[in-house]
């Protein structure tokens, strides 16, 4: 029940957003308040990427193998599968050769 409750508002939420958005999305109202929107979901999206990435990223290694895996995801789209396969290997790899770095 608790977890119910707790996702309830949200689905309201997007619920009535979605309603509002297919019925009035030429208005420029709406269009004002779904562009606020994205800008608000924006600055939580990088707020939350600067937090979880302080946190996950400890030295150089672990930066450069994240900027690696973004530039294959969306520069060469990159099968995420094959990502995760050769993130893995070099994580081992660099793990057994510098034990220090991870």
């Amino acid at each position: 029940m608790a977890g119910n409750l707790f996702g309830l508002p949200g689905l309201v939420s997007i619920l009535a957003l979605s309603i509002l958005h297919a019925s009035y999305q030429d208005v420029g109202v709406v269009e004002a308040l779904f562009f606020g929107l994205k800008l608000a979901v924006l600055a939580i999206l990088v707020q939350t990427v600067i937090k979880v990435g302080s946190r996950a990223l400890k030295n150089r290694v672990m930066v450069g193998l994240a900027a690696a895996t973004f530039i294959a995801i969306f520069l060469f789209q990159a099968p995420f599968p094959l990502i995760i396969i050769t993130t893995a290997i070099v994580s081992y790899l660099d793990g057994r050769v510098w034990s220090d770095t991870f």
